[in-house]
C-alpha cells in the first residue's frame, strides 16, 4: 500500500475502495515498546484519516512474541496469564496508544483479541475491557479467535454488553443472516469521545 496520502487516495479511488482501518500490533506487555507503538499507530492513523471517511485503528498484542503463549495457543492456562501488575502495564499501553491516536487524528481504536497473545481467552478480553476506558478503546470481536480461545459464542453475546466496536466473523457461513444481524445489534459499539 502506498504511504503517500495522495497516491493512496488515488489508488483507492481507481479501485472504488474505501479504507476502513489498519491493523497495528504492539508488544503491550513490554512498557518500552509503548512509545514506539504510539508513534507507528499515529503515523498510520494520519494516513488513514487523510484517505478514509471514518477509519479505525485496530490494535492488537504483538501475537507470537511470547513463546509459552504461542506454544499453548487455544489452550492457555491461568498460570500463563499476566500478573495484575503486568495487566496494569499492558492496559496502560493500550490506552496510551489509543489516546495518542485520538488526540492526533480524532480516530478511534478497537482492540483485536487473538491467539498467541495475552488477550486470547474470554477472561482476558473481559480483563482488558475492564482496565481500559470505553471512550478510548473498543473491541474488534472476532468469532474465530474467540472460539479458539475457548470462548462460547452464545455466552459472549449474552454476557458482554460493553464489548463492542466492530464485529468480524470467520464462521458467518454457519450463522443465519438473521442471527448475524442480531449479533451485530448486540455488539453495536462503545461510546467514543473520538466521534463515533
Amino acid at each position: 500500500m502506498p504511504t503517500n496520502a495522495n497516491v493512496l487516495k488515488e489508488e483507492l479511488r481507481r479501485r472504488n475502495l474505501e479504507m476502513l482501518g489498519a491493523f497495528v500490533p504492539v508488544d503491550f506487555s513490554n512498557p518500552d515498546a509503548h512509545a514506539t507503538g504510539a508513534e507507528i499507530a499515529v503515523r498510520i492513523a494520519k494516513l488513514l484519516a487523510a484517505v478514509g471517511k471514518a477509519p479505525l485503528i485496530v490494535l492488537a498484542d504483538e501475537n507470537g512474541k511470547n513463546p509459552i503463549r504461542t506454544q499453548n495457543a487455544g489452550r492457555v492456562r491461568s498460570e500463563q496469564d499476566l500478573s495484575d501488575e503486568q495487566w496494569a502495564l499492558f492496559a496502560a499501553g493500550v490506552e496510551h496508544v489509543a489516546r495518542s491516536v485520538c488526540e492526533a487524528t480524532g480516530l478511534w481504536c478497537v482492540f483485536h483479541h487473538h491467539c498467541s497473545g495475552f488477550v486470547e481467552t474470554p477472561a482476558e478480553i473481559e480483563k482488558l475491557l475492564a482496565l481500559t476506558g470505553p471512550e478510548l478503546v473498543g473491541l474488534c470481536f472476532d468469532t474465530g479467535h474467540y472460539a479458539l480461545g475457548e470462548g462460547r459464542l452464545s455466552r459472549a453475546f449474552a454476557n458482554t454488553p460493553a464489548a463492542s466496536g466492530i464485529f468480524t466473523s470467520k464462521i458467518t457461513n454457519r450463522i443465519s443472516p438473521g442471527r448475524l444481524a442480531k449479533m451485530n445489534g448486540i455488539i453495536s459499539h462503545r461510546s467514543s469521545a473520538c466521534g463515533l
